[in-house]
């Protein structure tokens, strides 16, 4: 579904037929903060994104500045400059170790299918 299409069936909304004015209050700020991530997300890398990350978050104070500033001048944590790294053989181990670990009766195994079958397969039953 398009986002701008999904911001337009937000607001279609039957909101007004919320008796309660305080939880109708509700439901009309959670649908505006939806609409204004969807304009943010849609928005990303071009100018109105900074407007709409302001109309989101609000103006940064100085003490996000400072902080943001800081990050960036950090040193880099050697642990992300080096990351550990295991083949597909080492992934089914580190797994099948997990699923002892928690009682779980689980077949893992590799695949060359696509990616989505290796997500969630609910025919087999295996977890």
């Amino acid at each position: 579904m398009s986002p701008y299409l999904f911001r337009e069936q937000l607001y279609k909304l039957p909101i007004e037929d919320i008796d309660d004015a305080g939880i109708q209050q509700l439901y009309r700020h959670v649908v505006d903060n939806l609409a204004t991530k969807i304009d943010m997300l849609t928005t990303i890398g071009t100018d109105e994104f900074l407007y709409n990350s302001l109309k989101y978050y609000g103006q940064p104070s100085h003490r996000d500045i400072a902080n943001a500033k800081f990050l960036l001048h950090a040193p880099d944590i050697q642990s992300e400059l080096n990351p550990t790294r295991i083949d597909a053989d080492g992934a089914v181990a580190y797994f099948k170790q997990q699923a002892a670990d928690w009682a779980m009766e689980c077949k893992i195994e590799t695949s060359t299918k696509i990616v989505a079958k290796a997500m969630v397969n609910n025919s087999k039953n295996n977890c």
